[in-house]
């Protein structure tokens, strides 16, 4: 099972709203033993798909106004995202951005905690980058 207690594994990383530059990037290794079955993230409204490692890969202590934020990952591989938001409930995603990148926007960001799971679809972990964003996530 994943465990958002456990230090983030690339750091936490503290942003207000008006951060420069944007998109914030973070070199991040995708990708972990632990099947999203059996992985504890559960959501009401997104199919959680990959493998992720038992800590969250990063953590984002977010604040300012209820704007956009939109967190997205790029890299060469089929990758996945998982994120347990401030109020405790996940959100996931599997190829909403560019090719098979995920992306998920918040059009009103809540202010506090977000751990963070990058994942990937299938196979050997790999390298990525995890962007946060106050404007849109790239699309295809």
């Amino acid at each position: 099972r994943v465990d958002i207690t456990q230090p983030a594994l690339f750091g936490d990383h503290v942003l207000e709203a008006g951060f420069t530059p944007d998109p914030y990037r973070i070199s991040v290794q995708a990708g972990g033993p632990i099947e999203s079955d059996s992985s504890g993230i559960n959501s009401d409204e997104d199919w959680c798909s990959g493998s992720y490692t038992m800590a969250p890969t990063a953590q984002l202590d977010w604040s300012g106004y209820e704007g956009q934020l939109s967190i997205f990952v790029e890299s060469e591989r089929d990758t996945t995202l998982a994120i347990n938001m401030p109020d405790g409930s996940w959100r996931c995603n599997d190829d909403g951005g560019p090719g098979l990148n995920p992306a998920l926007e918040f059009d009103n960001a809540m202010s506090g905690v977000y751990d963070i799971y990058v994942g990937v679809f299938s196979g050997e972990p790999a390298s990525a980058e995890l962007m946060i964003s106050e404007f849109d996530a790239p699309s295809d």
